[in-house]
């Protein structure tokens, strides 16, 4: 099992959330708050995509893979969370059945106003524009870093690569910050997208990474078109039982 010590705001937050079917079984104590998690054996997405790095991944594979985290975060965003650190490395599968489970809640923001100031938090690569230029924001921040991993999940790729050969850590935390800020906000910088990926696919990477917040879409739509997209490809979504596993949720580490 996997534990996490979690502050006592966040633990008020998991006690609303906690009789939802498809979130882990949570132990609260009085004192020294924790939760404990399921082990989920088959590790973070990242490892699993660097392994298949050079055959890729079948495309309705990338779509199931997409459908899991989309709608983990929509029910994350109708419990009024939004995650702020989605990437490939807090996203774990579950060996048996493949299945995506969102984890590292460290960065999350619980029941937050409809628009707030984060500073910088999250991972810059996945940072929304409003993020890294610290502007106003909100739950279509988590919508942005999900349009990234949908590139990623496609390509088997990162997006985005540094080279850190040589240089200082503090010289390069600002120069990535100042390199991120410049290529993303101002240059409107996002990844290529392949030749061959599907249009409807590539459209939603598209208008989700938009980098007018007010024009990316729900996650709970992105759901939806998702859905769509595999309906319009004759490739079979799992079955309603099968779903309600989906949207669950791992603790892995200390939350604000």
């Amino acid at each position: 099992m996997i534990g996490a010590t979690m502050s006592m705001k966040t633990n008020s937050c998991m006690k609303t959330n906690s009789g939802h079917k498809n979130k882990n079984k949570i132990s609260k104590t009085e004192s020294d708050l924790c939760i404990v998690s399921e082990y989920v054996t088959g590790g973070s997405l990242r490892s699993y995509l660097c392994k298949n790095r050079d055959k890729k991944l079948p495309i309705k594979v990338v779509c199931q893979f997409g459908l899991d985290i989309a709608k983990g975060l929509s029910y994350l965003h109708s419990k009024k969370i939004i995650h702020l650190d989605v990437k490939p490395e807090n996203i774990l599968i579950d060996s048996q059945n493949k299945k995506l489970k969102l984890a590292d809640f460290g960065e999350a923001v619980f029941d937050p106003l409809e628009l707030f100031t984060s500073g910088e938090v999250g991972t810059r690569g996945y940072m929304a524009p409003e993020v890294l230029s610290k502007k106003p924001n909100g739950f279509k921040c988590d919508v942005y870093s999900f349009g990234i991993c949908l590139w990623e999940i496609y390509c088997c790729e990162m997006a985005y690569t540094y080279d850190l050969d040589n240089i200082p850590v503090e010289i390069y935390k600002k120069l990535r910050l100042k390199e991120s800020v410049v290529l993303i906000v101002i240059q409107e910088m996002r990844p290529s997208i392949p030749v061959n990926c599907p249009r409807s696919l590539a459209r939603l990477m598209q208008s989700c990474w938009d980098t007018d917040s007010r024009r990316r879409p729900e996650m709970k739509d992105v759901v939806v078109e998702l859905e769509e997209i595999m309906k319009i490809e004759g490739w079979q979504a799992l079955s309603k039982d099968q779903n309600n596993v989906f949207g669950c949720f791992g603790f892995l580490s200390h939350a604000r």
